[in-house]
């Protein structure tokens, strides 16, 4: 079954700073960290609960090629993309700032 998702505008802002920081390193990198999102949104859109939580309600996919990770949520009518982050982040202290939003 297929699940509506949704990305938040700040999950929308890492993802810009994150391509265009990859973009300004090498010509295509950008692109190819936009399929690598692609691709974790296929995987969480398809089962969404394969992931465990890692901090409250918050799930986890990895990238494959680069040290980022998606967190998203399960709600009772769509899947919200929260954040982007590299996994070297403070994590918890991202996740709880953004959950009070």
């Amino acid at each position: 079954m297929k699940s509506i998702i949704s990305i938040t505008e700040l999950a929308e802002g890492d993802l810009f700073e994150v391509t265009k920081w990859y973009e300004k390193q090498k010509e295509g990198l950008g692109e190819q960290f936009l399929i690598n999102f692609e691709s974790c949104l296929s995987v969480i859109e398809r089962n969404p609960e394969q992931f465990v939580n890692q901090y409250k309600n918050f799930r986890r996919v990895l990238f494959n090629r680069f040290p980022y990770a998606v967190y998203y949520k399960i709600l009772s009518d769509k899947i919200e993309v929260v954040g982007v982050f590299h996994q070297r982040r403070n994590i918890f202290r991202e996740l709880k700032k953004r959950n009070k939003k």
